[in-house]
């Protein structure tokens, strides 16, 4: 050839394989999609995110290693490996179209046939993790295929940059990859569901086999030469020796090795980041996308180096140093990251509706991740076309599929060893020096052969980095388990560190400080997971009355609500430890005769016998059975049937959490319930939006024909249900046993009429409020929850139905005839809704008494001076709108709180007043007003409703309705119009202006939404 034509063959070669690169790109794109969606999928069949995590990881490294092994095998005999490429990227899709339904077809052939057949908990355990491996094995064979046939393809193109060929598609393949799995978490999974997903990927690899299949036609790339030896030796320069059989060994055994230290960092990394910014399932997979983008950054940066003539062996023994030494130094790094999460925390935007702030979030998130993983992870980058060229120089096309196989064998016992020995035996930091120990070591052996004049140089530099790292790398306790994600603070040295292990699936960890309740100060313990706040109880033998936190009081409504539901319970089962006391709660019941109670991480059980004597019942009572297992696998293994289940999950915002809020659980649940049980379960409305809230409920309403909800705390609530019926009325059975009477009087209970203090709504008017909203329903396919609840946890949304209990109509009582005003003798102190109750029942008692400070009080405010029609003349307008205020602040106060029959009894003793009197007799607005309080006060419906419609249709209401008042009459108007049937009024006065104020609008949607209901029966 001349040198023009020389030229155009190389032009042409360099856009063949520029579009061979872009088509690789999207190949690596769908991987990680596919790895992504099997966590999720896996996650719900082995119960535990972590878990899925290492076994689709261990099960995708295991079939890349076997698909690189068996396609580098073969392809000295294709003729057409590009072509073989597109063939097995076809197959790939088909997998990906069929997967959801075979997935769901095994699961439920395992659930409903196997698991329950197995005779011990190992058993069942193989054949799960079996099954799972199986699902996902085959695709990712031919997975692992593609990038030697690839390899093969382009490097018989150039048999002379094979090098530089490979550490190209090494770098795109990871970059696609690196992209992947951030759509997936953040477009594909949320927009289409896991089913959507796996589609859109399989299309993907559809379109990636029809190009190939494209570009070989366009190329007529037919029969290109098989690259052997002699090809890859043209135009080498170097040592000879590379190829020898001792050498070769060494190379697959620092590939192998490497490898294990490299999986080893990024499981270890993983729970790092975790418990710096939370353990979402957007956290891991911001976190992936970093490694991986690592890896491709350190294949970019070697390429050339990995096509030079040079010793590739030379610069891996400093590239193997540097990245031990570098993820050595992320432990030192580690600890000031948590300062700058807690100056993020503080500078990012968090508004309820801020958008930019999420993404800003997610953008620091991603820089945080960077700064500790990138640079050793780009190391790690480096070392696999480096090994490849070496090994190529003597093995030709079969050293694609070694190295890449040795490589991925070692990831996958670094991965599998990382979670179940080094991380519970070790702790995260002495986990990543054995890793980096093990980099630092290849160092040595490398430098021994490739630049043995400078071995004890690199010993000693070992020695160096390595004695200083496992003596004073990592941060304290308090740093790493504060939660600093969540508050925005670090704990202090106020804080006492009790308890701080790394477990297989999550960090725990137990601090006491001091707690002041009612002026005093008492020792409290709370546990927590990956740092996020789990429970904390008031630790020692202080009374639970007066000193009790507001998470002692739901973990114990947990307990006390299903057995006043059902005091004859036999069995119960708790899903989730927590601090232990639910479950020592339920041991109260004489009744009992077994509580299981089910949890995942072995360190929650050491952790929660750290918080004191409240807990012990749980670890001592003979009846009590704690379950290391998942939950979904322990109750298809033994067919146990309870009469009542807890489910006391953490919040969804934590990834694999908000599958304990979908269809398919809440249908198992139903599945394991005796007939006529009961399951009961908290979740909260703080860092919760009504949305993800409609979502759970309506997926709860599928399986459930009756629920209630009752409310412990000011934002915590807890769901009772039944499959059957309604739920049952309340027992005092429970309170006649001396054992249970003495200790639920600790808590303040005396009687089950004490639990309407905390009552606030029941299914059938709940439903068609929360239908409403149009969220879709919470599936494990469609994990609507597990996306939207970390941008409420992020924008600290609050659902602030809680806040409608305390405006002065009392929307629920006129709505569904029941009232939510009690006179609870229990005391509960800290339940906010009860508290007030009592408060205002106790100041209707003290009124009684003429000579109490009440009753004296009100007699002031009674004998104000009058400014209404004062010695027949009207009062100037200033005095009127004061006293009017007086008397409209005052029932705003009450109401909803006091009964009717106790605001009846205020307005006998209110129109003793002249003054008001006077009022009433009066005609004009005046009168209307004091007549519109006395209505709301009263619940005479007929009144509400043409009094507020009066003030509603003033010209000048519009001006006002975003005032207390206007707000007042626009809800008792709808309240009203509700009561008396005309539901064509209340949804017309629906249309109304918005508030400004969300507890007012929640109300105005939910009797909207009844109105509609009844008005289609119509």
């Amino acid at each position: 050839m001349n040198e023009s034509e020389l030229k155009a063959e190389s032009g042409a070669r360099r856009a063949r394989a520029f579009w061979y690169y872009i088509i690789f790109v999207a190949s690596g794109f769908a991987g990680l999609i596919y790895q992504s969606l099997w966590a999720r999928y896996l996650k719900l069949f082995l119960g535990n995110a972590a878990y899925a995590q290492v076994l689709v990881l261990a099960v995708f490294l295991a079939g890349l290693a076997i698909g690189s092994a068996l396609a580098a095998r073969a392809s000295g005999n294709l003729r057409r490996p590009l072509l073989v490429y597109a063939i097995a990227e076809v197959v790939v899709a088909i997998a990906a179209f069929c997967f959801h339904d075979i997935y769901v077809a095994a699961e439920s052939w395992a659930t409903d046939f196997v698991l329950p057949r197995a005779d011990a908990a190992i058993a069942a355990e193989l054949f799960r993790w079996s099954l799972a491996a199986l699902l996902i094995l085959p695709q990712s064979i031919l997975l692992g295929a593609t990038f030697p046939l690839m390899s093969a393809g382009l490097a018989r193109m150039n048999p002379h940059k094979s090098g530089l060929i490979v550490s190209y598609l090494y770098f795109t393949n990871s970059l696609g990859a690196s992209l992947g799995v951030l759509c997936s978490a953040f477009v594909f999974i949320p927009s289409y569901g896991l089913p959507g997903a796996g589609f859109a990927a399989g299309l993907i690899n559809a379109f990636v086999a029809l190009a190939v299949w494209i570009l070989g036609k366009c190329y007529n790339d037919i029969a290109p030469p098989i690259l052997t030896l002699r090809h890859s030796r043209a135009g080498e320069r170097g040592n000879d020796g590379d190829g020898d059989l001792s050498n070769a060994r060494l190379i697959l055994l620092v590939a192998a090795v490497t490898g294990a230290a490299s999986f080893v960092y990024e499981i270890v990394w993983i729970r790092m980041i975790s418990l710096l910014v939370g353990s979402s399932s957007h956290s891991f997979e911001v976190m992936i996308s970093v490694f991986i983008f690592g890896l491709a950054t350190g294949g970019w940066i070697v390429r050339k180096r990995a096509q030079s003539g040079g010793d590739p062996l030379a610069l891996l023994a400093k590239v193997q140093f540097a990245m031990g030494a570098l993820a050595l130094a992320s432990l030192f790094v580690y600890p000031f990251l948590f300062k700058a999460v807690r100056e993020l925390y503080h500078a990012i935007p968090r508004g309820a509706e801020e958008t930019f702030g999420y993404n800003l979030y997610l953008f620091s998130t991603y820089g945080l991740s960077a700064l500790m993983m990138l640079p050793a992870t780009i190391c790690a980058g480096m070392t696999l076309p480096l090994l490849t060229k070496s090994l190529m120089r003597g093995g030709g096309e079969s050293a694609l599929g070694a190295v890449y196989a040795a490589n991925t064998v070692g990831g996958i016992i670094g991965a599998v060893a990382a979670v179940h020995l080094l991380l519970p035996m070790l702790g995260v930091s002495l986990s990543i020096a054995a890793g980096a120990a093990m980099d630092l070591f290849l160092a040595v052996v490398l430098a021994r052969r490739a630049i043995p004049a400078r071995t004890p140089l690199f010993a000693v530099a070992v020695c160096v980095v390595l004695v200083p790292a496992v003596a004073f790398g990592g941060a304290d306790a308090r740093v790493v388990g504060g939660g600093v994600f969540r508050s925005g603070k670090l704990l202090d040295e106020t804080y006492t560190t009790v308890f701080h292990r790394d477990g297989k699936t999550s960090t725990i960890s137990v601090f006491e400080n001091a707690q002041e309740i009612n002026g005093k100060l008492y020792p409290q313990r709370a546990i927590r997971t990956n740092g996020k706040p789990d429970a904390a109880l008031i630790y020692g033998d202080a009374s639970p009355l007066l000193a009790q936190s507001s998470d002692e009081m739901t973990m114990t409504m947990l307990a006390l609500l299903p057995l006043l539901a059902r005091p004859d319970a036999k069995t119960a089962a708790n899903i989730g430890l927590g601090s232990g006391l639910t479950t020592a709660a339920l041991l109260t019941s004489p009744t009992l005769r077994r509580v299981d109670t089910i949890e995942i991480e072995q360190m929650m059980l050491e952790g929660a016998q750290h918080l004191g004597p409240r807990v012990a019942r749980a670890f001592e009572d003979a009846r009590s059975n704690i379950i290391i297992d998942d939950a979904k696998s322990y109750f298809a293994r033994n067919q146990l049937k309870y009469d009542i289940i807890i489910s006391e999950p953490s919040n969804p915002w934590i990834s694999g959490v908000a599958t304990l809020f979908s269809r398919e659980f809440y249908k198992r649940v139903r599945n394991t319930l005796a007939p006529d049980g009961v399951f009961v379960q908290w979740t909260h409305f703080y860092e919760s939006s009504p949305q993800v809230i409609a979502s759970k409920m309506t997926a709860l309403a599928e399986s459930f024909s009756d629920f209630r909800w009752y409310i412990s705390s000011g934002s915590d609530l807890i769901i009772i249900a039944v499959a059957e019926g309604e739920v049952p009325p309340f027992s005092d059975a429970l309170f006649a046993a001396d054992g249970a009477r003495h200790y639920w009087s600790g808590y303040g209970y005396r009687s089950a009429a004490d639990m309407d203090a905390i009552f606030i709504g029941d299914k059938k008017h709940f439903m068609p409020y929360l239908e409403s909203f149009q969220a879709p329903v919470n599936s494990d396919y469609f994990p609507f929850v597990e996306h939207r609840a970390p941008q409420d946890f992020f924008r600290k949304t609050v659902y602030s139905w809680p806040d409608t209990f305390y405006l002065p109509v009392p929307v629920w009582e006129l709505v569904s005839g029941r009232s939510l005003a009690s006179s609870p003798r229990g005391e509960m102190p800290r339940s906010s809704r009860a508290a007030t109750s009592r408060a205002t029942n106790l100041w209707f008692d003290d009124l009684q008494n003429e000579e109490s400070e009440s009753s004296q009080w009100f007699a002031k405010q009674a004998k104000l001076q009058c400014p209404i029609l004062k010695d027949g003349k009207e009062s100037p307008p200033s005095l009127t709108r004061y006293y009017l205020q007086q008397i409209s602040g005052l029932i705003t106060r009450l109401m909803p709180q006091a009964p009717q029959e106790r605001m009846a009894e205020f307005w006998r003793r209110l129109s003793e007043d002249e003054c008001i009197k006077r009022a009433l007799d009066s005609d004009g607005a005046i009168s209307d007003y004091i007549r519109f309080w006395r209505a709301l006060s009263l619940r005479d419906a007929k009144e509400m409703a043409r009094l507020g419609e009066l003030f509603v249709s003033e010209p000048d209401y519009e001006t006002n309705y975003r005032t207390p008042f206007g707000q007042t009459v626009l809800l008792a108007t709808m309240a009203g119009n509700y009561k008396l049937g005309d539901y064509e009024k209340v949804l017309h006065w629906a249309r109304a202006p918005h508030t400004g104020d969300a507890a007012v609008e929640h109300l105005r949607r939910f009797i909207a939404a009844n109105a509609k209901v009844n008005a289609e029966k119509l």
